[in-house]
């Protein structure tokens, strides 16, 4: 019950963030556990994951919940997701709404140039993707705010060290400090000597 009851005080907490003018992106979405609350609430939703049961399941999910209008699914690597979801499109004719602007800033705009959150809630191996965002929202391919991103990773710190260790190693695969432009906080205890973390930037 402790285990369960804190992992969906989480999937609160980063629901009740969002407003119906933002949009979330969640690369790996599991079977839904943001993607569908936060579809519930009005916001606009891309969510992706990569193994073909939890997609199966996330589209049902979203299904049952009558959410399709606003949750849109599909089951691809993490990167190429965010990728594709970050590339200029090309119209005919370069007359259709958005031409050349990407489909999450074209989505942004729709849904009335809210805040970007995207979520990483695969804690044994997101802080590997991070990498993605490496030159992802350059200036010219993206206006106005850069996204919040919410990455989950496992820490096994010692004396306290852990929220320095998860912002630490975020960092290094970002390649830029994290100190002063991130928060991190504990999730759970997963086992003695393991944490669950979200770092936040």
């Amino acid at each position: 019950m402790y285990w369960n009851s804190r992992l969906e005080a989480e999937h609160a907490r980063i629901v009740a963030l969002l407003r119906p003018v933002d949009i979330l992106v969640d690369m790996m979405a599991g079977i839904g556990p943001f993607a569908v609350p936060a579809a519930k609430r009005g916001v606009r939703v891309f969510a992706n994951d990569l193994n073909p049961a939890s997609f199966e399941w996330l589209e049902h999910n979203v299904r049952l919940n009558r959410v399709e209008r606003l949750a849109t699914s599909s089951c691809e690597d993490a990167r190429v997701f965010l990728r594709r979801l970050c590339a200029p499109r090309t119209m005919d004719g370069g007359a259709a709404e958005g031409a050349g602007a990407s489909e999450l800033l074209v989505a942004r705009r729709k849904a009335g140039d809210g805040r970007v959150h995207v979520a990483m809630n695969l804690p044994a191996s997101a802080l590997e993707f991070l990498d993605v965002f490496s030159g992802l929202f350059r200036e010219g391919a993206w206006h106005g705010e850069l996204p919040t991103v919410h990455c989950y990773c496992f820490s096994k710190a010692k004396d306290g060290a852990a929220i320095d260790d998860a912002r630490a190693r975020a960092a290094a695969v970002l390649g830029v400090s994290l100190d002063g432009r991130s928060e991190v906080h504990v999730v759970r205890d997963v086992a003695p000597s393991k944490l669950m973390l979200c770092v936040t930037f």
